[in-house]
């Protein structure tokens, strides 16, 4: 049973954290983190998560099936728990994604279930893509 501590804290405290820190849109308001699950049908609405709180970019060499290194793109977004499960989502989904937050229609992170973690009061959704080499686009990186 939580204590009078982790009720005052996930009712006040995490919802003055992510207004401070939240994303929000052009006009100021929260912005949303449109997660796509697995469950649902194909050309379904995405779920929406207010609020998302997302880190900055890092890029991490990873081992490849092929003996050589592949590099990708990791981040997280973190939201509210009570969101989350009032959306329906009790847990890590195998093959979930969320859109990119800057809106770019060709992007997409896929959710990384060793990165992902359901606290008591936020979910931090590691998410993971692969660096786009095959378009116009202007990332840079180390050659």
């Amino acid at each position: 049973m939580p204590s009078s501590f982790s009720n005052l804290f996930a009712g006040c405290a995490a919802t003055a954290l992510v207004n401070q820190f939240g994303e929000r849109d052009s006009i100021g308001d929260l912005a949303f983190a449109l997660y796509h699950s697995p469950t649902l049908p194909s050309g379904s609405p995405a779920k929406q998560f207010a609020g998302p709180v997302w880190t900055e970019i890092r890029f991490e060499e990873q081992p490849d099936f092929d003996g050589g290194m592949v590099r990708r793109e990791l981040r997280t977004c973190v939201v509210r728990r009570s969101i989350v499960e009032e959306a329906g989502i009790a847990a890590f989904e195998s093959d979930a994604w969320i859109e990119d937050p800057a809106g770019d229609p060709d992007s997409a992170w896929m959710l990384d279930e060793g990165t992902t973690e359901w606290g008591p009061v936020f979910v931090t959704f590691g998410v993971v893509r692969m660096p786009l080499l095959n378009r116009n686009e202007c990332r840079s990186a180390d050659v």
